[in-house]
């Protein structure tokens, strides 16, 4: 499931509530995910509004496991898309401004679908 925000303040109340781990990865090397604190998701959603139309290089993957199998950027959105039960899903800059969310089921932070978005 695919949705669309134009602010995170749900989602940062959604991630401190549910004390989630972020990890930045980057979107064209499985290998490179590394920690980041909740607040950097603000820095990451305002520069969203500066990709003028490019595609993010980084996204960040929300989940409750420190420990997780490398998989590519493609490969995640379709692992979580298809599980309604995962409680993973992934935070992409959207490239007119914006926070695009996947998830295998609608989280309570969600409002605005957004099945039109693809990678």
């Amino acid at each position: 499931m695919r949705y669309f925000h134009t602010n995170i303040d749900k989602i940062m109340l959604f991630l401190a509530k549910n004390k989630s781990l972020l990890y930045l990865c980057d979107v064209s090397d499985n290998k490179i995910c590394v920690s980041i604190d909740i607040h950097f998701l603000e820095k990451y959603y305002m520069n969203t509004h500066h990709y003028y139309g490019d595609r993010p290089e980084k996204y960040v993957y929300v989940t409750s496991d420190q420990n997780f199998e490398e998989s590519s950027f493609s490969e995640r959105i379709e692992e979580i898309e298809k599980d309604k039960f995962d409680p993973r899903f992934l935070l992409i800059g959207y490239n007119d401004g914006g926070i695009i969310s996947v998830s295998g089921s609608k989280l309570e932070f969600q409002e605005i679908e957004a099945p039109w978005w693809g990678w």
